[in-house]
């Protein structure tokens, strides 16, 4: 089985998540340390912001249970990942957008992306 190459990751690259059960979810690389990079989340799975609006609209609606109690985003969250799975692979990462171009721009175009593929 011949192996999939990818870009080399760099500091400010956004990546996004192939995985079936994270798509929608966007990593910034804010550090490379040995084998893994230091991503911070730039945007939830489409799983988890359907879990977070269904909550929010119970609790507008004066409901006190929720149907995801454990639900929360993890925006801003800070996490490693190994340089292996950034390559397009079902459970990989592909690269959205290349550190010199990211931007405020280059990231609402990845939203708006994400958002009609789903």
């Amino acid at each position: 089985m011949p192996k999939i190459e990818a870009p080399p990751v760099k500091v400010g690259q956004v990546w996004a998540c192939n995985s079936i059960r994270e798509q929608g979810r966007s990593v910034e690389v804010v550090a490379i340390r040995d084998d893994c990079a230091v991503v911070k989340t730039l945007t939830d799975s489409e799983t988890v912001r359907r879990e977070l609006d269904a909550n929010e609209r119970c609790r507008l609606a004066g409901s006190e249970a929720l149907p995801f109690p454990n639900a929360r985003s993890r925006v801003g969250q800070v996490t490693h990942i190994r340089l292996s799975r950034m390559r397009p692979t079902m459970n990989g990462y592909r690269l959205a957008a290349d550190a010199a171009v990211v931007t405020d721009d280059a990231l609402a175009n990845l939203i708006a992306s994400q958002a009609e593929e789903g």
